[in-house]
């Protein structure tokens, strides 16, 4: 699957291949005492996936949508919500659940004789025959299991006359409520006004601009929309209304596409002092992520997940989420900056192993004290001297010189000098060398081995040699 001419040294055909994304596969067929098959080619393209609603070119065919109430498709390409009448409630709905996991949805309005009094886009689980109330419930009121956006241009108990916001389970859409003017918009000024609203799994995205002053607006909100309309699909569509004024809402185009939800990380990004294991996941059922750590986007090309990413150095991931059913999801991406703790200056301490010492005697032993991450300052030495059995006799003493500053040098010098003691018990000892420097202290130890004293003889043996003639019998003789 690698472009490569297969060999007899390429993977072994054990059963079903799996072509989660577009590739090439190349095949040979060996068999012992006969020439190899001539290399067998298939390409395969594997689309994006994922559902699509398609009114991008407007509304001459109303097919897949259940329109209701006030709603009509009659007025060339345009879909109307509401036509100018008093006291009138609309809806249309895709007429199918699709996903809503994670998604892109686009359309362009136009409300005309705009003076009350607004639409939604809404998502519900109540059916494709969902229909609230009219006027200030601007068709979206008590439809329970939904999330929806609206679009409002007449000032009901202070919402404002152009204002927007996010509401749910069928509340009333007027209070909180977001002021649109601010940005140059207004949303009953008749002009053609595009929304694109995005939906990444934990974000709630719209993004409005008016096409003929270019103005721009910008809402979003943390919300879990799948658990608000209890599942993973839901009916997606409009609802519009009006009370004792008028006006003409119409939906020039809509697109809706589902996609899967972008990976999560964990550990998310973030600085750290030590190396991470970076899991990647997607609340999309089913689906396969690829990532990139080289700062270009991701595609199905890239590497496919499929276990921890060890994360040794500082890198970013990105990341996208691809299944058949959702589609592919947007790019997440996460950055790691690994940062080892800086190690606090410190020194250490070292010993030369002294020579055995008799009872009575001394011996030395070199001492030095090297800086370790920039340690500079004056180290105290102490030590102790204590045995490795029991029952010792007159333990030796110790003592040590103390070594310059540490400055500029690496290392200063000192030494110890352990003393035995004339009845000192012979055995082995030891001897503990501790440099302490305020909070900041090491130590070493040395075996000393202490031997008794070497007694001369205060007298000799010496004699002539004798013979015994035969067992049992004896001699005598005497020593000089």
């Amino acid at each position: 699957t690698d472009g490569s001419t297969p060999t007899i040294s390429s993977r072994l055909y054990t059963g079903p291949v799996a072509v989660l994304v577009s590739e090439t596969l190349k095949a040979v067929a060996v068999l012992p005492g006969l020439r190899n098959s001539n290399v067998g080619t298939a390409a395969y393209a594997i689309q994006e996936g994922g559902a699509y609603i398609d009114f991008g070119n407007g509304f001459s065919s109303t097919a897949g949508l259940r329109l209701n109430g006030s709603a009509i498709a009659t007025n060339d390409t345009r879909l109307q919500l509401t036509h100018g009448e008093l006291w009138e409630g609309g809806s249309v709905w895709w007429n199918k659940p699709i996903g809503i996991q994670a998604f892109n949805t686009d359309f362009e309005f136009q409300l005309s004789d705009a003076q009350g009094n607004g639409f939604t886009f809404t998502i519900q689980n109540m059916g494709p025959t969902a229909l609230g109330g009219d006027s200030a419930g601007l068709g979206y009121q008590n439809i329970q299991k939904s999330v929806a956006v609206k679009f409002n241009f007449y000032n009901y108990e202070n919402e404002g006359g152009d204002s927007t916001g996010i509401y749910t389970d069928g509340e009333p859409p007027v209070l909180p409520t977001v002021d649109v003017s601010p940005s140059g918009i207004q949303l009953g000024s008749g002009d053609a006004i595009v929304a694109h609203i995005a939906y990444n799994g934990t974000t709630l995205t719209m993004n409005l601009r008016d096409v003929v002053t270019d103005d721009t607006f910008t809402l979003s909100k943390v919300i879990d929309i799948p658990q608000i309309v209890g599942g993973n699909s839901a009916y997606v569509g409009f609802t519009g209304g009006t009370g004792g004024l008028t006006s003409s809402q119409k939906i020039l185009n809509w697109t809706y596409a589902t996609q899967s939800v972008p990976p999560a990380f964990a550990p998310a990004g973030g600085a750290y002092r030590a190396a991470q294991k970076v899991v990647l996941t997607s609340a999309t059922p089913g689906a396969a992520i690829y990532y990139t750590t080289n700062r270009t986007a991701p595609n199905a090309a890239s590497k496919k997940y499929a276990g921890p990413i060890a994360v040794a150095s500082s890198e970013t991931i990105e990341a996208i989420a691809i299944s058949a059913a959702e589609g592919q999801s947007g790019v997440a991406s996460a950055g790691y900056t690994i940062s080892p703790a800086a190690k606090s200056p410190e020194f250490t301490v070292t010993a030369t192993a002294p020579a055995t010492v008799a009872q009575g005697k001394s011996v030395s032993a070199a001492l030095r004290i090297a800086t370790a991450n920039g340690f500079k300052g004056k180290v105290s030495l102490s030590c102790v001297v204590s045995p490795n059995f029991s029952a010792a006799n007159e333990t030796p003493t110790c003592s040590v010189t103390q070594p310059a500053a540490i400055s500029r040098a690496a290392s200063v010098s000192a030494t110890l000098t352990v003393s035995a003691q004339s009845q000192t018990s012979p055995g082995l000892y030891t001897a503990t060398i501790r440099g302490a420097s305020g909070a900041v202290s090491d130590s070493t130890s040395v075996a000393v081995r202490v031997t008794g004293h070497s007694v001369a003889p205060a007298f000799t043996l010496s004699g002539s040699t004798a013979d015994i003639a035969s067992p049992g019998d004896a001699v005598t003789g005497r020593s000089p």
